[in-house]
């Protein structure tokens, strides 16, 4: 008789989209993609010790290339909080290393959830990084008998949804 039980494929923690103050906890292996080598940028949300959330980039070392702008953001040397990834600004911004020595990093980073019809599962994916404090991070929950319904635009018989 066999002493196998079977799998149970393991289920990665998803959290709630949202901007998030967080850690920069690891950088995965460099792969190969059809545009070139990359990596992921692994991020610890506060709060949510558990989940790991990550954005991937490429592993160029140019002064433009997103990578890089990501670690000027973590460093403190460039507030930019767009998702040009600094693109639009013409001021000159330094070019900056990175790698694993910024492991233990703090960032505000802006997390989306989506549903992965592939995995039939809900996944996480960071779209934005930036400097620590940039962006406020999002309260853990709605307070929603605090919404102002008056604030809400009536529409006219037909119009809306």
């Amino acid at each position: 008789m066999s002493d196998f039980k079977g799998v149970v494929p393991k289920e990665r923690p998803v959290i709630e989209a949202g901007i998030y103050n967080a850690t920069l906890t690891s950088f995965s292996d460099v792969m190969q993609g059809r545009n070139g080598e990359f990596v992921f940028w692994r991020f610890t949300p506060d709060g949510h010790d558990d989940a790991e959330v990550a954005i991937i980039k490429s592993v160029s070392d140019g002064r433009n290339t997103k990578g890089i702008e990501i670690a000027r953001r973590i460093k403190g040397k460039s507030g930019a909080t767009d998702t040009k990834w600094g693109k639009d600004i013409r001021d000159k911004r330094p070019v900056v290393n990175w790698g694993p020595q910024d492991v233990g990093s703090r960032a505000t980073i802006v997390v989306d959830k989506f549903y992965n019809d592939d995995a039939e599962a809900y996944e996480n994916r960071v779209t934005n990084v930036v400097t620590l404090g940039a962006l406020e991070a999002s309260a853990r929950e709605e307070d929603f008998a605090n919404i102002n319904m008056g604030d809400v635009p009536e529409f006219s018989d037909g119009e809306g949804l």
